[in-house]
């Protein structure tokens, strides 16, 4: 028996499809358009990871019916059904409550357990995933100003400044972070995992709340002071996708 996953680049379900992979060898992706009818009669799968356009509640309805073994896991998005109780898993990817979200998750496969190396050895990180040139001119001249200052490096994505350095390789990812006191991040793609790895994440945020956030240059500047003063370190329960598998989907799995 096997397990089909949803096609979604949400970095949660992308880490959870990993750390699930490690541990099912029947692992596939649902092919696009495919009748869920077909694919119980044809493959008879375990289990199902459905993301918000995967499903009609009513077909999950007759296949529970058909297939009652069947497990059924649910990536809650902006979807919303009166009821769930169909589904023997709901993992939120919005919403803050202690069943159903990943709290502080991180890719324990690829980004973690990573060695400081004089080669990556730097104050500051940002790793670029935008080519929007447009929408990255702000991003860059913030960055310029701290790389004026301090020892920035940026990795990724072409990016025009003078601190970019190119595209690492996957598995310097984690050496990477291992060599930096903080990363600068204008998304919350890589919160978990510098938070993971004792890295200090710098966020940014229309509306500051923490020392670690910023909304402008001035108080970028002010969060990269405080991570070289010591002034504050950003600390979290941190767990990895395979050990939420483990305890949340045991049973599935």
């Amino acid at each position: 028996m096997s397990s089909f996953f949803t096609r979604n680049n949400h970095p949660k379900i992308v880490g959870l499809v990993q750390a699930i992979g490690e541990i099912e060898e029947d692992s596939y992706f649902l092919s696009p358009n495919v009748s869920m009818f077909d694919l119980m009669e044809e493959k008879r799968p375990r289990s199902l990871f459905l993301s918000d356009e995967d499903f009609d509640i009513k077909v999950l309805k007759y296949i529970k019916g058909d297939f009652p073994d069947v497990k059924l896991i649910w990536f809650k998005g902006d979807k919303e059904i009166e009821d769930d109780s169909i589904f023997d898993l709901v993992v939120s990817l919005n919403d803050n409550k202690a069943d159903t979200f990943c709290g502080y998750l991180v890719n324990d496969i690829e980004n973690v357990n990573g060695k400081p190396h004089k080669r990556f050895d730097c104050d500051f990180v940002y790793f670029n995933f935008e080519e929007d040139q447009e929408a990255l001119s702000k991003r860059i001249q913030w960055l310029n100003i701290v790389g004026e200052k301090y020892r920035l490096k940026i990795y990724g994505k072409k990016i025009d400044s003078y601190y970019y350095l190119g595209i690492p390789e996957d598995g310097h990812y984690k050496d990477i972070l291992a060599s930096t006191k903080a990363q600068i991040m204008f998304d919350d793609v890589w919160l978990y995992t510098a938070i993971y790895n004792n890295v200090t994440p710098l966020s940014f945020r229309k509306n500051k709340e923490r020392s670690n956030e910023f909304s402008n240059i001035n108080e970028l500047m002010d969060a990269c002071e405080g991570v070289m003063s010591d002034r504050f370190q950003v600390q979290g329960e941190c767990q990895t996708y395979s050990e939420f598998v483990k305890e949340k989907m045991g049973a599935i799995l």
